[in-house]
């Protein structure tokens, strides 16, 4: 009933903000506004008569702003291989936990219309054998497609399967990133750049997990586990000045070498 009237409230242009945080993490949540939501029931004191119901909402409204950064994760990387329809499926899945999420819209359609330009429908993906057009300057004809799609050539086909396996594991990979799961997620992104080694994506997504899981260390006094990650980046990115320097700040600590240049 409460959340009815927040409705009709709504609806006839009631703008006043209350001052009871709960009243205003229902009229968040009402208008889809998770985050604000969030922050109006944590505000509730623990003397308010609805404490309790605050705590629970905040809890469910914390499990639903997770899982749909897990599923735009998911959607974004889907997007970065160019697998459009695959990506605009993903979307829909963040818009069950949180439908008003903002720049949701924007990215459905800008997806939408790179799909369109490239000429590919919606459940196919670049690259996988089927045919797509450049996009058309102004003024020039739209170019014909003659006959049924060729085939990619074995390698390539080849090419595009380990591409497919290598984003929905990385996919998976940030999922546990974003649970918190440093540990696994690393132990799982070393096993795909040891069975890629060509693949920048892992390598590099490797390289920034180890870098920030280094500062971490760093930064709770565990120098010499901090030493080892920074020595890793450096092998997998000799260019990383960053660790570099903090490379020999962390040795100069513990009186070690510095590195070579």
């Amino acid at each position: 009933m409460r959340n009815l009237l927040w409705i009709v409230c709504l609806a006839a242009g009631c703008v006043a903000t209350p001052k009871d945080p709960y009243l205003r993490g229902e009229r968040a949540l009402v208008g889809g506004d998770l985050a604000a939501a969030l922050s109006a029931f944590d505000a509730v004191p623990v003397a308010h008569a609805r404490y309790p119901e605050a705590r629970a909402a905040a809890i469910g409204i914390e499990r639903r702003l997770r899982r749909s950064h897990e599923e735009l994760l998911t959607a974004l990387l889907l997007r970065a291989e160019w697998r459009d329809g695959e990506a605009l499926q993903q979307f829909e899945r963040v818009r069950e936990f949180w439908p008003a999420m903002p720049g949701l819209v924007e990215l459905v359609a800008a997806t939408r219309r790179r799909s369109e330009i490239l000429a590919v429908p919606v459940g196919n993906e670049v690259g996988a054998g089927v045919a797509t057009a450049a996009p058309v300057a102004a003024g020039d004809a739209a170019p014909a497609v003659a006959g049924p799609p060729v085939a990619a050539p074995a390698g390539e086909t080849a090419a595009v399967g380990a591409a497919d396996t290598v984003g929905r594991r990385l996919a998976e990979l940030e999922a546990m990133l974003f649970l918190g799961d440093l540990s696994a997620a690393l132990d799982g992104l070393a096993a795909l750049a040891a069975a890629h080694p060509d693949e920048p994506r892992v390598r590099g997504r490797l390289v920034r997990v180890l870098h920030q899981r280094a500062l971490l260390r760093y930064g709770q006094g565990s120098r010499v586990a901090a030493i080892d990650d920074w020595q890793v980046v450096l092998e997998l990115d000799p260019a990383h000045e960053a660790a570099r320097s903090l490379l020999r700040a962390a040795q100069a600590e513990l009186s070690l070498p510095s590195p070579r240049r």
